[in-house]
């Protein structure tokens, strides 16, 4: 954890927290809360007052252009920090997943059906990826996947998703000729 305060380089005001104090939940908190309160300043230009007096302040801010560059340098890094997390363009700090795992969380989800595949997968995935990983909620992420599955079996649909080299290894199973 002495790592992940190190990066930060600050005390997060008002907190008031001492090394024994923070916690790794406590840096994931503060760059949340960050993340949803940070912008980019816009040009620094100067502002008469109605007395003649000239200041500087800036022209406007771009929260959109803040936050890409507060989610680069937070995730340069998070993606070190333990197994490796992100923080997501939702503002949520995430677990990326173990090598092998990570491939699966990152693959592109073809668009195939939005409210009975796709958004569930996705959901699946987001809660699989949670730091707050439960036993539970790993379990309802797979209960959600395996029910995706189950609709696509129904609906005929498991063929259009699956390429001839996943379906060779499905079939088999489903047969009982597998080993």
């Amino acid at each position: 954890m002495h790592e992940a305060a190190i990066a930060l380089t600050f005390q997060p005001f008002p907190f008031k927290w001492t090394v024994q104090d923070l916690t790794e939940d406590h840096v994931f908190d503060t760059l949340e809360f960050l993340y949803d309160r940070v912008s980019r300043p816009g040009d620094l230009v100067p502002i008469a007052t109605e007395d003649g007096d000239i200041f500087y302040d800036y022209n406007g801010y771009d929260d959109n252009a803040g936050r890409a560059e507060f989610r680069q340098v937070a995730n340069s890094f998070l993606a070190d920090y333990k197994s490796g997390y992100e923080l997501n363009e939702g503002g949520i700090v995430l677990a990326l997943g173990s090598d092998g795992l990570r491939q699966i969380l990152d693959a592109d989800i073809p668009r195939y059906d939005e409210a009975n595949v796709d958004s569930k997968v996705r959901n699946a995935i987001t809660k699989w990826r949670n730091r707050h990983l439960s036993f539970e909620t790993k379990k309802e992420a797979i209960r959600e996947l395996a029910d995706v599955f189950e609709w696509l079996k129904k609906t005929k649909g498991l063929s259009a998703v699956l390429d001839s080299k996943d379906e060779s290894v499905v079939h088999p199973y489903r047969t009982g000729q597998g080993s």
